[in-house]
């Protein structure tokens, strides 16, 4: 019987007797020395939890592109995610004792690692990231990151305003404030108005580049009407493309 994604990675974790665990799925490709790597990385810095960067393959194998995600220091983790996951999931190598303290996945609809990630940082642990590809990931043209865009993009919204809250008072995360608040999306804005918005913001941006100012205006006004986190969404994107130009290369040190 197939439980769900989050009820297989915490049977893992519970099964798992090694000192460290490292993350990834079952058809993406480590490289030779990732281990190596990430092992040294825990060993030579303060990081309780290190990830890289990786390349996106094909369903044959062929490199497609490098994922742009940059080495980052604890402190830049701990900021970023207010904005969003910028740590690859099947990139995570921690030890299995960081685990134990920060707890299991909670099951966030296709945000189950962005909120972890988000409780961990919360909790002061050293998140780092290395500037070295060590994974191969491989994508799929009905792959659960493109069939659950809708919910994936509420998700994180919702963990992303909790993680927020919880650095701006100084109190843990609240896994019942994420599920509520995705559930308030979901009844309000729906799928519907969630493609609305996307479809809209981009007619925005074209009629504003072919010069219609005002119709484009229109359009973009529209799309937050649809879905007001689109807003959200846009100056995360931005923020994290103005990240990776700060850091190449971002060392370890």
């Amino acid at each position: 019987m197939n439980h769900g994604l989050v009820w297989s990675l915490n049977r893992g974790l519970e099964a798992a007797s090694g000192e460290y665990i490292a993350r990834m799925d079952a058809d993406d490709i480590a490289a030779p020395d990732r281990f190596e790597t990430q092992l040294r990385a825990l060993r030579e810095t303060d990081a309780d939890f290190v990830g890289s960067r990786f390349d996106y393959i094909d369903e044959d194998s062929r490199v497609l592109e490098t994922a742009p995600h940059p080495a980052l220091s604890p402190a830049q983790i701990r900021s970023a995610l207010r904005h969003l996951n910028v740590v690859p999931h099947p990139s995570w190598f921690t030890r299995a004792e960081v685990f134990r303290r920060v707890g299991p996945y909670h099951d966030i609809p296709a945000a189950e690692d962005y909120e972890w990630l988000c409780r961990a940082a919360g909790m002061g642990l050293r998140l780092r990231t290395v500037d070295s590809v060590l994974l191969r990931y491989r994508t799929r043209s009905q792959s659960v990151s493109r069939s659950n865009e809708c919910r994936q993009a509420m998700s994180t919204h919702a963990v992303r305003l909790e993680y927020r809250r919880s650095l701006r008072t100084g109190k843990p995360m609240r896994e019942s404030a994420v599920l509520d608040r995705i559930r308030r999306l979901s009844e309000q804005f729906g799928e519907a108005g969630y493609a609305d918005s996307q479809r809209l913001w981009k007619e925005g941006w074209s009629s504003i580049h072919r010069g219609r100012l005002f119709s484009g205006a229109r359009s973009l006004c529209r799309a937050v009407i649809a879905y007001p986190p689109i807003l959200s969404m846009v100056c995360s994107r931005r923020f994290f493309l103005r990240l990776c130009a700060e850091n190449r290369p971002a060392a370890y040190s």
